[in-house]
């Protein structure tokens, strides 16, 4: 790490979250180039892909909370998701980390 002097964060890639938002805005952009031809080039709702109208469009970045989840709310997320015998795994594989890494 002591090597490390600097970080594009421009490298790291989006959430899920506001990817999906990417996409939206991007279907949007897409179908009106699509559509140019018709008088009506805008056959999608604009707030339903990706943009708020607010006088003028403003993207949407992300939907829901944008705080990262307290440790505790991970930890429940984790139980949620994985069984009982793939955490019991990942302890044992963890407790074997811990006596070879001293």
């Amino acid at each position: 790490m002591q090597g490390i002097k600097g970080l594009d964060s421009s490298l790291i890639p989006p959430c899920w979250r506001t990817m999906e938002q990417k996409i939206l805005r991007t279907v949007y952009v897409n179908s009106r180039w699509q559509n140019t031809a018709d008088a009506n080039c805008s056959k999608l709702n604009v707030e339903e892909c990706g943009w708020e109208l607010n006088e003028r469009l403003e993207p949407v970045w992300f939907k829901g909370d944008p705080t990262p989840l307290k440790v505790d709310g991970v930890l429940k997320y984790i139980e949620n998701i994985v069984s009982n015998d793939e955490l019991n795994e990942l302890k044992y594989l963890n407790n074997l980390n811990d006596v070879f890494s001293d």
